[in-house]
């Protein structure tokens, strides 16, 4: 079972935006949302691929473009 997130997804954002224009490292960032920094570097790279939406909780079966599957 999976837990609710604490933080919005603006907030998230905010925070994934900030490490990625070098603004705050990686530990800061996962100490800033209170996680692990395996899940900083998964939000990023959900950011990278799909923008703010990839923040939003996460479902079962979801169901990718094939231009993504191709990146």
């Amino acid at each position: 079972m999976s837990q609710k997130s604490k933080l919005s997804v603006e907030e998230k954002a905010e925070i994934i935006r900030k490490y990625q224009q070098g603004e705050i490292s990686l530990s800061q960032a996962a100490r800033y949302a209170e996680v692990g920094l395996t899940t900083i570097y998964r939000w990023s790279a959900r950011y990278e691929a799909e923008g703010v939406t990839g923040l939003l909780p996460y479902q079962k079966n979801r169901v990718y473009p094939p231009e993504l599957k191709l990146k």
